[in-house]
C-alpha cells in the first residue's frame, strides 16, 4: 500500500500545477496564507509549510509588507545566449569603474554592474528587529571597537558551524572582515606581489578589478559559460602559458 505524501506536499503540488497552467501569471499577487486556509480546508501551519516548500523551487516570492507574488519564470537551457570561446590575455582595468560607482546610487537606473541585492531580497523588518534588538542588548557597546580578527563570540559560532560539515578549525584560526573586498584583499596579499598575474572570470565584479588594480597587480581573464560557470578548459591554457599566481571565482555574482 503506497504511503501518503504530506498534506503540506500535496498542497504545494496542487499550487505548483495552477502556476504552471498559467491560473496565476508571472508577477500576479498570490492567495494569502489565510485565504488558502480556508479554501483548501488546511491549518495555517500546513500552509506555511507549502508556502515555503513553493519559495524554495522557485514558484512564488514573499516580498516585505505586500504578502506573497508569482516568481518569474526560471531561465531554462534553451534559452542561454551562446558565445564564442575567446583565448584568455592580460586586461586593462579602464574608468568604467569610476563611471560605475558614479551612477550606482542613481534611483533612474538598475544597478546590474553593482554586487548590490535588489530592494525585493533585503528582509527590512528582520534586519530593524535584529538591529533593535542588539542595541537593547549591547547599548554603546555596539558601537565599540573589536579586536582586528573580529568578535571571538562570532569566531567561536563560525568554527562550530563548520565542524557541523566536516572541518576541523579553532576560533583564534578564523578572521572575519568587514566585508568580501577586504578578505579578498587579505588573500591576495597572501598569494600576490605587485606585477603578478591574476586570473579572474569574464564577466567579474568591478570591485574586483579595481582592487586588483590598486595593489599593482595585472589581470588575465577567464570565459564564463552561463550555465556551467567557469571554463575549466579555459584556465588550464591560461595556466600553461602564463605564470599565474592567484585565481578568484565568484560563482554567485
Amino acid at each position: 500500500m503506497p504511503i501518503a505524501a504530506p498534506l503540506h506536499q500535496e498542497l504545494s503540488g496542487k499550487l505548483a500545477g495552477l502556476i504552471r497552467a498559467g491560473t496565476f501569471p508571472a508577477g500576479s499577487r498570490f492567495p494569502s496564507i489565510r485565504h488558502t486556509s480556508r479554501e483548501h480546508r488546511v491549518s495555517i501551519s500546513t500552509v506555511m509549510e507549502a508556502y515555503r516548500h513553493l519559495e524554495d523551487e522557485g514558484f512564488i516570492e514573499a516580498r516585505p509588507r505586500s504578502g506573497y507574488f508569482v516568481a518569474p519564470p526560471k531561465i531554462t537551457a534553451d534559452r542561454f545566449p551562446t558565445t564564442a570561446t575567446r583565448a584568455s590575455k592580460p586586461l586593462k582595468v579602464g574608468s568604467i569603474v569610476e563611471t560605475l560607482m558614479d551612477t550606482a546610487g542613481d534611483p533612474n537606473f538598475v544597478p546590474f554592474g553593482t554586487a548590490a541585492p535588489g530592494d525585493g531580497i533585503v528582509p527590512e523588518a528582520k534586519l530593524a528587529a535584529l538591529t533593535r534588538e542588539v542595541m537593547r542588548k549591547q547599548g554603546a557597546g555596539a558601537l565599540r571597537y573589536t579586536p582586528p580578527q573580529g568578535r571571538r563570540e562570532l569566531r567561536a559560532a563560525l568554527a562550530r558551524r563548520l565542524f557541523d560539515i566536516g572541518l576541523k578549525v579553532a576560533p583564534d584560526d578564523i578572521i572575519t572582515t568587514q566585508g568580501a573586498t577586504e578578505g579578498l584583499n587579505l588573500a591576495l596579499q597572501a598569494t600576490a606581489k605587485a606585477g603578478d598575474l591574476v586570473a579572474v572570470e569574464s564577466p567579474s565584479y568591478f570591485g574586483t578589478l579595481n582592487l586588483i588594480r590598486n595593489m599593482g597587480l595585472r589581470v588575465i581573464e577567464i570565459p564564463v559559460d552561463p550555465r556551467t560557470g567557469l571554463v575549466v578548459e579555459a584556465l588550464a591554457t591560461a595556466l600553461k602559458k602564463h605564470a599565474i599566481a592567484a585565481c578568484v571565482v565568484q560563482p554567485h555574482f
